[in-house]
């Protein structure tokens, strides 16, 4: 059993009352290409955001994953994947014509402020 820390509890807790953005512009193709994505806590609401970004809601069982634009605001196309969090560990679940599962340890900073997700290796 691998151990928690106070911060991945409080993540375990909030994930889903908050929106979160990377500075990452995420998208269909390339969400599995990346070996780190920092999450932030969406503190304002997402027209006070200066620059491109993707926003990031999680739901019970599912994440949401939308391009804002710093002009045109939050596009239509979205990817929607399934995910898993337990034990300090992100499993996200990508239906498509690729079908993929991508394990990520979940790195704390700011007590819940901010997320590292650190791809593992397969």
């Amino acid at each position: 059993m691998s151990k928690i820390s106070n911060g991945q509890y409080l993540i375990d807790e909030n994930l889903t009352k908050f929106q979160w953005t990377t500075e990452s512009t995420i998208n269909s193709f390339n969400i599995g290409g990346f070996k780190e994505i920092g999450l932030s806590k969406l503190g304002a609401v997402p027209d006070s955001i200066k620059k491109d970004c993707s926003i990031w809601t999680f739901t019970e069982n599912k994440i949401k994953i939308q391009k804002y634009s710093s002009k045109n605001g939050i596009e239509s196309d979205d990817i929607v994947c399934s995910y898993k969090y337990k034990n300090g560990e992100l499993l996200i679940y990508h239906f498509a014509e690729d079908s993929a599962i991508w394990k990520y340890d979940v790195g704390i900073i700011s007590s819940g402020n901010f997320i590292l997700l650190i791809r593992k290796k397969e």
